[in-house]
């Protein structure tokens, strides 16, 4: 049973001062969406912890001098309930201890819900539960007798948690709003967050940082444990590249893919009804609405009710022709959103306050339109098909694999395939693109690590394959690699990154220097361009699944799906799914220019045919700029003026044309003033903060 609550929020004094209930309710009270039902809160000593729900649910639980704020949704509890400890435990408990006090509902319940169940893993292993953990869940646990606290998020970070940390006092909170709304935090904008918001990119190697300076986020899979002397932060879990797959055939990954996915599906999928699917048309949300479809009928449930967008003044970017595949097979209770006929930036003042500032997202608006509608319609449950990019891998590793071993000619061969079914010059999916980013890296390390029989190799049969210069590939990749080069490249390379990063960024100058912004993108870069050759054949897979652009984008799917009373569930961020995934041979996630080729295979007797062997992905991009153009030209056509009275020119360097100082041109263009506007608009809300962005306040903000 899922407990109820969806936000957690306490304090811990270090320096020994008795804590009052009301920080935690002072908190809790800065996240109406997620408490607007019922607030629980608790008191021992120098800890003060509570949690919220929107509904009457909001629960605390106590055993043997520990006490647990939690939000959690457990896969392996019927697993867990097996441990003879665990379940003399929670049977003891409801005789042995007393509720807590409920600000605005009932006391404890006897009911063992997956929160009292991990308060009873605690009991029988400590800090180390989490490691017998498996599903969403982000909680807190005060034990009174060892006088500690435990904080811990899940393995993908699908629950936020976020803390800060003074000489005197621990706080946390499900999201930093709710942190700075104390008296002892500091609510200081972080500086370098806004540079973030206009470089993305750099989200993918910080999982901590967040729109105020002091406040972090707690990494997934990562424990924060306090005592009055110390305060340390412990990783308890990581994906394993070398776990075994307990495969042997190829067959045998294909079903146990289907084993895991199926699984993956019905732990997420509630019995009792109340859940939904999103449809994009995509092979990922397909596979999870067609899934769940499978096991409504196996349970002789009712038609499972489906959100889908569609996008009539925006043809090229509709996918109703994949959408209407699976909606063949019967067994949906089908809605359909039109958000190209609105504005893009619909409800931009209340998804600003949700994030705490600006935030990564141009396609925010489709998300919230459907969710907006699933809430109307009385559904509490969605599960998404998000990330399955990320899970089951689009294959690139088998072309990095192809290049280090010199097959060159199957190296051609699977780009060729790929572009024929996924030609897309705004991503990778092109011929030049695909060699660009993972053939030439390595005959530029066969050059550096002085293998010139091998180099020599690559450059004939890449000349022959690619249609490229002998002499331009032997002096670009050959000849510039070699030692003694390396200082005389540098000093070019700074002198250039000096004299452009301002042209690429309308951050000020001041500030990237400060953050160390050209840099860090220059490395980050470098993380792709200069692999730690010979990799494993999962190398980038397993780099996707630990970077932190994947914890942000669950963040951002939580809050806004929280807004609206939604428990957002990923099907893909089911651990053994994607644990078992990085162990499936890079010949089964890329075959023939079809990504995800397990998926395709586990899932043919679900996925319509059209769906399953679908050569492309759709882009959205189209749709936000046609809503910018369409709706939002008065205000974009003044922005320059509109952030600088917002007082964006502390940040940012302005012009009288675009916004801010740029070199970006096509849909790129779009993607900058996006951010841009946001940014804006941000600073015009923090001077009127008294305005009510909770759920009281109107369904369609002001802009």
């Amino acid at each position: 049973m899922m407990n109820t609550s969806t936000a957690i929020a306490g304090v811990f004094h270090l320096d020994g001062l008795r804590a009052d209930q009301r920080e935690a309710e002072t908190m809790l009270a800065a996240m109406p969406h997620r408490t607007r039902g019922s607030v629980v809160c608790h008191a021992d000593g120098p800890v003060a912890l509570g949690a919220g729900s929107p509904s009457q649910g909001a629960r605390l639980h106590r055993m043997g001098g520990c006490v647990i704020a939690g939000v959690a949704r457990l896969d392996n509890r019927d697993e867990l309930l097996a441990a003879p400890r665990l379940l003399e435990e929670l049977a003891e408990a409801p005789a042995r201890d007393g509720g807590a006090r409920n600000a605005r509902g009932s006391g404890d319940s006897l009911e063992f819900d997956d929160t009292r169940v991990i308060l009873a893993a605690y009991r029988s292993w400590g800090p180390a539960c989490c490691e017998h953990l498996l599903g969403d869940f982000a909680f807190a646990i005060w034990d009174a007798v060892k006088h500690t606290l435990l904080c811990a998020r899940d393995h993908f970070g699908v629950r936020p948690l976020c803390w800060f940390k003074s000489e005197r006092l621990l706080a946390f909170a499900s999201e930093p709003k709710a942190v700075v709304s104390l008296s002892g935090v500091p609510a200081e904008i972080n500086e370098e967050r806004i540079c973030y918001h206009f470089h993305p990119e750099l989200l993918i190697a910080d999982d901590e940082i967040t729109p105020y300076r002091g406040v972090h986020r707690l990494q997934p899979a990562h424990t924060l444990h306090a005592s009055q002397n110390r305060v340390t932060k412990r990783r308890y879990w990581q994906i394993d590249p070398e776990q075994p797959s307990g495969c042997a055939t190829e067959q045998d990954y294909i079903e146990r893919f289907e084993e895991l996915f199926r699984s993956a599906v019905a732990a997420r999928l509630p019995v009792s009804g109340g859940a939904g699917t999103t449809l994009s048309g995509g092979l990922d949300s397909s596979s999870v609405t067609c899934v769940a479809r499978d096991l409504q009928r196996e349970r002789r449930g009712p038609a499972l009710p489906v959100y889908s967008a569609r996008f009539e003044r925006v043809p090229q970017a509709d996918e109703g022709r994949w959408i209407d595949a699976v909606l063949q097979a019967g067994g949906i209770e089908h809605v359909v959103v039109h958000p190209d006929r609105d504005t893009p930036f619909i409800d931009l003042d209340t998804v600003l306050w949700l994030h705490d500032g600006p935030f990564y997202g141009t396609n925010y608006f489709i998300s919230w339109q459907m969710y907006r509608a699933a809430a109307d319609n009385g559904i509490r449950v969605m599960l998404g098909g998000d990330d399955g990019d990320t899970t089951v891998s689009h294959g690139i590793d088998l072309l990095i694999q192809l290049a280090q071993r010199g097959y060159w000619q199957r190296f051609a061969a699977e780009c060729d395939a790929v572009t024929r079914n996924f030609n897309n010059t705004r991503t990778y999916a092109s011929r030049n693109g695909m060699l660009a980013a993972h053939g030439l890296p390595y005959l530029r390390f066969l050059a550096r690590s002085g293998r010139g029989r091998e180099f020599f190799a690559g450059v004939r049969e890449i000349s022959r394959h690619f249609q490229c210069s002998r002499r331009r590939l032997i002096i670009d990749y050959g000849l510039k690699q070699l030692p003694g080069t390396g200082a005389l490249k540098r000093l070019i390379r700074s002198g250039a990154a000096s004299r452009n990063e301002s042209a690429v960024s309308p951050v000020r100058s001041e500030l990237l220097r400060k953050y160390r912004i050209a840099e860090r993108v220059r490395e980050l870069e470098q993380r792709f361009e200069h692999l730690p050759y010979p990799v494993a054949a999962n190398y980038q897979h397993v780099a996707a699944l630990r970077g932190g652009s994947l914890a942000y984008a669950l963040e951002t799917i939580d809050r806004m799906a929280s807004y609206w009373g939604i428990d957002a569930r990923h099907p893909f961020c089911h651990v053994p799914l994607a644990q078992f995934c990085v162990t499936v041979p890079p010949e089964l996630k890329l075959r023939n220019g079809y990504s995800r080729y397990i998926l395709r295979r586990g899932l043919r007797g679900s996925l319509p045919a059209a769906v399953q062997w679908r050569p492309d992905k759709g882009d959205l991009s189209d749709v936000y700029a046609y809503g910018m153009q369409e709706y939002e030209a008065a205000n974009l056509s003044g922005l320059s003026e509109r952030t600088a009275a917002a007082g964006g020119s502390a940040f940012l360097e302005l012009n009288g044309a675009g916004g801010a100082r740029s070199t970006v041109t096509g849909a790129a263009a779009y993607s900058r003033l996006w951010e841009v506007f946001t940014f804006a608009r941000w600073l015009e809300t923090e001077k009127t903060a008294d305005q009510s962005y909770g759920p009281t306040a109107s369904s369609r903000a002001k802009i």
